[in-house]
Order: structure tokens, then C-alpha cells, then sequence
């Protein structure tokens, strides 16, 4: 199931707080249940490949989504643009 609820509910709270948030759609099926500051599209592209690319492999998916959240995780730390991270799923 999709996490967008919970996701916004998260988001929402931290923005109320003043927090910056950035959502990051690693979704490899659907469209995506919250509109994200970053697609899940931009993820699978920082993975080096494209959704399409593996679609009908959720395991390569799955692994390429993970790879390409990390490369964006690890550039926004590197630029000094990152606090945390909450997975949420």
C-alpha cells in the first residue's frame, strides 16, 4: 500500500514546526499518492537508469530506487542542505 497520508501528515507537521522538507517519491509502481518535491523519476535518473528501464523487475526497481535515494541523501548532506531523514513505507 501507499504511504501518501502518513507521508503528508509528516510533512505537514514538520513545515508547521518550520522545518525545510523535501519529499522524495521512491515509488517504482503507480503514480505517486503525494506530490513530491523530488519524483521518483529524478531517483531512478541519480541511479543511473530510468523507471521505465525496470519496470516488470521490482527487484531491480526496488534496488535502483534505494540506490538512487541514497546518491540524492548523500548530495544534500554533502551541500550542507540536510538535517535527517524519515523513511516512511
Amino acid at each position: 500500500s501507499t504511504k501518501g497520508a502518513e507521508a503528508a501528515l509528516v510533512r505537514d507537521g514538520l513545515l508547521e514546526r518550520g522545518a525545510n522538507v523535501r519529499v522524495v517519491d521512491v515509488a517504482c509502481l503507480g503514480e505517486a499518492p503525494l506530490a513530491a518535491d523530488i519524483t521518483s523519476e529524478e531517483v531512478f535518473q541519480a541511479a543511473g537508469t530510468t523507471r521505465a528501464s525496470v519496470a516488470g523487475d521490482r527487484g531491480a526497481a526496488v534496488t535502483k530506487a534505494a540506490r538512487g535515494a541514497a546518491a540524492i541523501v548523500v548530495q544534500a548532506y554533502a551541500s550542507g542542505e540536510l538535517a535527517g531523514v524519515i523513511a516512511i513505507g
